[in-house]
């Protein structure tokens, strides 16, 4: 049996990836694509995307579409990262205390993760403001759960993923609203903003994990400048200002 599936990728201004959870069938573009599908009937296709999360289609004979919401690194809100699945997290409580968490092999949903970060900030209160909990919370790497949860088999028109229990939902919205949490997706939280990978404040980069982590020293192994207090990694090493600029004099010396 043969019929068309259009993956749509809302929010997306760069080309993204549609493909089926076997690798069977795949399409690309910016805003949208469509993938020809060949099949037998009532066969159920799990669809991912570049952008995350999960579609589903039935083979019917029958043109359906895929939906999949492309959210840009920066300040996002629970709903947008829900069922998401990242490998790392990062959260810090109003008296700031904070706790990193995830490794290049972990994936968990940003439910679980946002578990962990409540339970951790439990009862971790500031004396300034009295208020208690989670302060900012930051997501990173986003991957596919190993046991995606699964639509109702019936269903012939490709649909959004279906949405966590009734009551985690409010107790999200609580923990949204209630305490003011700032969360950021591939980026790191800081003053109740969102800052990229790479941004440098007070002697401080945006690392991938989604947290500022102090600039390395002179001779540390690096791979980007903004890494290097100096701002200059050169041949893998953080290199002093002083030594480049003790170079350049020398070249100056010697050609004028």
């Amino acid at each position: 049996m043969k019929e068309q599936v259009n993956c749509y990728f809302l929010n997306s201004n760069a080309e993204q990836k549609c493909y089926t959870d076997d690798g069977l069938y795949s399409c690309s573009g910016v805003k949208e694509c469509i993938a020809d599908i060949y099949g037998d009937k009532d066969k159920k296709l799990a669809w991912k995307s570049s952008c995350g999360n999960y579609a589903y289609s039935v083979i019917d004979g029958n043109n359906g579409y895929a939906e999949f919401n492309c959210i840009l690194e920066a300040e996002v809100t629970v709903e947008e990262i829900r069922n998401k699945g990242f490998k790392f997290a990062y959260w810090q409580c109003y008296n700031g205390k904070d706790q990193k968490q995830g490794t290049e092999s972990s994936c968990e949903s940003s439910e679980t993760w946002q578990k962990y970060a409540k339970k951790f900030c439990q009862n971790q209160c500031s004396d300034e403001s009295k208020k208690c909990g989670v302060n900012s919370y930051s997501v990173t790497e986003e991957c596919y759960t190993d046991n995606p949860q699964y639509i109702d088999t019936k269903i012939k028109e490709v649909v959004a993923a279906p949405t966590v229990a009734t009551e985690e939902k409010k107790e999200e919205k609580a923990l949204e609203k209630k305490e003011e949490v700032l969360i950021c997706k591939d980026s790191c939280p800081f003053e109740s903003r969102c800052y990229p990978f790479g941004h440098r404040i007070k002697g401080s980069f945006c690392s991938n994990d989604g947290s500022f982590v102090e600039q390395l020293k002179e001779e540390t192994t690096c791979e980007n400048n903004f890494e290097c207090s100096s701002n200059l990694c050169i041949d893998s090493k953080c290199v002093s200002s002083s030594l480049i600029q003790k170079v350049l004099s020398w070249l100056k010396n010697i050609f004028g």
